[in-house]
């Protein structure tokens, strides 16, 4: 009987080692995919910044258009190459801030799936704790 109680004690022991090395584990991926997280929403936030500047841009180009189409009324040959590049810089800035606008989309989702997984481990983890809890308490000692 004393060598079942031993074999016994030792397959406790070994799956305390398990699920505290599975806990480890976790630990360091949930360190990880916050780290991750936190990349991702600086991303976000970066993206968010050059967002507004284009938006900022894109307004100015439009004024400045809108400037170039008054002066093209008075000399329409003199505006007509200014107003061209203009509104290639309106282009060009609006594909930018479509860009930009999938950037973020992309980084929220992202930053939303390692908010899921984050919860995940943090839910796995807490399971973890208490299957060790229940260990500790079937371990005598």
């Amino acid at each position: 009987l004393m060598g079942a109680e031993c074999a016994r004690a030792n397959e406790l022991v070994q799956c305390y080692t398990e699920t505290w090395d599975e806990c480890e584990s976790l630990r360091r991926r949930i360190l990880e995919e916050r780290g991750e997280a936190k990349v991702a929403k600086a991303q976000a936030q970066d993206a968010l910044l050059e967002s507004e500047a284009a938006d900022a841009e894109l307004l100015g180009a439009r004024e400045q258009c809108e400037a170039a189409m008054a002066r093209l009324r008075r000399s329409q040959a003199m505006v007509a190459d200014k107003g061209q590049q203009l509104q290639q810089q309106l282009a060009d800035r609006a594909a930018k801030q479509e860009s930009l606008s999938r950037g973020i989309a992309e980084a929220s989702n992202r930053f939303q799936q390692l908010q899921a997984t984050e919860e995940q481990m943090q839910r796995e983890v807490l399971a973890l704790r208490r299957r060790n809890a229940t260990l500790r308490r079937l371990v005598p000692g």
